[in-house]
């Protein structure tokens, strides 16, 4: 398995942030909105890219990256992941 490298953001400061590993980029980030439910989702170069041009546009990219999760029948809303 390879190493992740953290390429955007940190969990300590802003609770987001994005890694890289095995070639693929994942957002980590709380997706509660009254209880905290870290999420590990994959996302494209080009959601990456939006994410990162400001957090207006990384709150923007992260519902819509939150709604193709849920097309795609993903319960979005349920933690998936656990940062310790």
């Amino acid at each position: 398995m390879n190493p992740e490298e953290r390429v955007f953001g940190n969990l300590g400061k802003i609770e987001f942030e994005v890694v890289r590993r095995d070639e693929k980029l994942y957002a980590r980030y709380d997706a509660g909105s009254h209880h905290v439910q870290w999420r590990e989702d994959e996302i494209s170069e080009a959601e990456f890219s939006e994410i990162i041009a400001s957090e207006a546009q990384r709150n923007a990219e992260l519902f819509r990256v939150q709604k193709r999760l849920l097309d795609s029948g993903v319960e979005a809303n349920k933690s998936n992941w656990n940062p310790e």
